[in-house]
């Protein structure tokens, strides 16, 4: 438990709770600040769905607030979350405390390049890796498939819209979420990383949660079989998170049929989309790449000695 004291305010206990769906106000209530954020780590449903083991923590001091979660057994916090931008080296300086108290160096994740700039070099150890850059698209780019650049795009559409009876449509629990966790594992047999042990996990999540969420969930059929899914959230006009998307290759020109399919429908009126990044999967980041990012979110990772 960490205090902390204000000029004629009186002292605030630090008392972390449960991430839980009425944790959702809070990051409402500070909307105003984190609405042009073009990361995921200011979205609530991402970050409760990401909470895979039921270890993250939120704390509300009535104009910031802070969420440290449990990642791989290590105690990680995420960028607080203010009412005002300009006590942002305060809440560090909060963070950091809290990390001393419990006998912990401090590690915060998912800062901006403008954030990191406003640290102290000689208290903070500061780093960047390319993997953890979020993927941001222009919604009338992945929408229109425009240009030369896009013409292999535009092609697999086509084919994929020529070649099958196809039935793209939202989630139905029901109808749906067998043959998705059944697809879902026949595609993580085509490929290995560290995350793939609990992400099933998060896609069941998804699916329980969705509604409660307000999670866009879209499932492309051939027939009776399920050749895509994917899952979505629109903040709000001017940014939306793509959760997760899957697809057969065995119907090609899946992938980029949904992807055009979700631009146009989940994200009509809204500018950008985020993608989230590639974790260093080579392929990922070549797949990634082919649909041209208006831009790279570069994220910087802070640690600090606290003890």
């Amino acid at each position: 438990m960490l205090c902390y004291a204000k000029e004629k305010e009186k002292i605030i206990s630090m008392q972390f709770v449960d991430l839980t769906l009425e944790s959702k106000p809070i990051f409402e209530k500070y909307y105003s600040y984190t609405k042009d954020f073009l990361g995921w780590e200011y979205n609530f449903a991402m970050t409760f769905i990401w909470n895979a083991f039921d270890k993250t923590r939120i704390f509300d001091a009535g104009d910031m607030a802070f969420i440290e979660t449990k990642f791989f057994g290590k105690s990680v916090f995420y960028p607080p979350l203010l009412k005002d931008k300009n006590r942002f080296i305060e809440a560090m300086n909060m963070i950091c405390e809290e990390c001393k108290r419990d006998g912990l160096d401090m590690d915060l994740r998912g800062l901006t390049k403008e954030q990191a700039e406003l640290l102290d070099n000689n208290k903070y150890d500061i780093s960047f890796k390319r993997d953890t850059s979020d993927y941001i698209y222009l919604v009338e780019d992945l929408k229109n498939l425009s240009g030369k650049r896009y013409h292999s795009k535009r092609n697999f559409v086509s084919r994929f819209a020529r070649n099958y009876k196809y039935d793209f449509r939202e989630y139905d629990a029901e109808r749906d979420r067998e043959n998705i966790i059944a697809l879902y594992q026949k595609w993580n047999t085509t490929t290995c990383h560290e995350t793939l042990a609990f992400e099933e996990k998060l896609i069941k999540k998804a699916l329980d949660y969705g509604q409660a969420l307000g999670l866009v969930i879209m499932v492309l059929y051939v027939g009776d079989a399920l050749a895509a899914f994917s899952v979505h959230s629109k903040t709000n006009g001017l940014i939306g998170h793509t959760f997760f998307e899957k697809a057969d290759i065995q119907f090609e020109g899946a992938y980029q049929f949904i992807n055009q399919k979700c631009a146009e429908v989940v994200f009509d009126g809204v500018k950008y989309v985020n993608r989230q990044d590639d974790i260093g999967i080579e392929g990922l980041r070549k797949a990634k790449l082919s649909y041209y990012p208006v831009m790279l979110l570069d994220k910087y990772r802070v640690k600090r000695k606290c003890k």
